[in-house]
């Protein structure tokens, strides 16, 4: 029988989910085929290198109702940033190389809160994670 935990979102002692770290749609778009795996490292002491097809998640951070709330951003930061990148964003050219993007069209709130989320400000505080194709 699973002990409850505290949920770091809602402070309710309930069972905590393996929640993903990075959204698993961004996850998998880095690989090419059910083959493939992603070699992860940490540049903590005493955590080991993991091969993963699943993504990046912690099994001690959000209960099921707590991750249920992030599918909305997961899925604007998806369709923004993956899926429709070329049709919200245009290049901004310098000596005819692509120096950055712009756009104007996003909702800059909710990707903003996106990123904040997944960039650890928000929920985990990630020490230098870095993620290799393998």
């Amino acid at each position: 029988m699973e002990e409850n935990s505290t949920c770091k979102l809602c402070g309710e002692n309930k069972k905590l989910i393996k929640a993903h770290v990075i959204p698993k749609a961004f996850f998998n778009t880095l690989l090419d085929s059910d083959d493939d795996f992603l070699k992860v490292i940490s540049s903590k002491k005493g955590i080991r290198e993991k091969i993963s097809r699943m993504g990046i998640y912690d099994k001690h951070i959000l209960c099921d109702t707590c991750e249920q709330k992030f599918g909305p951003l997961d899925d604007y930061g998806f369709k923004v940033l993956i899926q429709q990148f070329d049709q919200y964003f245009t290049p901004i050219l310098s000596s005819d190389n692509v120096r950055s993007h712009q756009s104007t069209s996003v909702d800059r709130q909710r990707l903003l809160a996106f990123w904040s989320l997944y960039s650890g400000a928000l929920l985990y505080p990630v020490n230098r994670i870095m993620v290799r194709l393998t």
